[in-house]
């Protein structure tokens, strides 16, 4: 059986790296900000689940984080107003907690460069003020 489940902004954590590895099975890392441990037993991976699913990847397909993405934001780029990842975070875990979530990919930025910004979906950038959505242009 494959299990597959979203890491959150694409950060994988070393421990959460050095698991999988120990499950001592196939892992595939997609571009789509994912893993899938491939080739497991049926009951182990119930249990892998147990264990990973605390440490933050996620395996539920209704996630608000499957709709979430970011630039690098601060530290990594000091063109960001803000850390973007921080923010995120924040904002999936509000989502999380009241069960609302947002049907529409969005992906937030911490400049105008909008960097990463997928084709579809809602773009929000930093300012001053918080976050609004920039305006696409054809």
């Amino acid at each position: 059986m494959t299990l597959g489940a979203a890491v959150p902004l694409g950060q994988l954590p070393a421990r959460v790296a050095a698991l999988l590895a120990a499950v001592e099975k196939p892992v595939i890392v997609t571009p789509w900000r994912s893993v899938l441990l491939c080739d497991l037993p049926h009951g182990d991976a119930d249990a892998v689940l147990r264990v990973l699913a605390p440490l933050g990847l996620v395996f539920d397909e209704r996630s608000p984080w499957l709709n979430a993405s970011s630039c690098t934001g601060l530290p990594g780029c000091g063109r960001s107003r803000t850390d973007v990842h921080a923010d995120v975070r924040l904002e999936v875990a509000e989502e999380i907690a009241s069960g609302i979530h947002s049907p529409v990919h969005r992906h937030w930025v911490g400049c105008p460069r909008a960097c990463g910004s997928p084709s579809t979906g809602q773009v929000l950038v930093a300012t001053e003020l918080g976050y609004r959505p920039l305006e696409r242009h054809p």
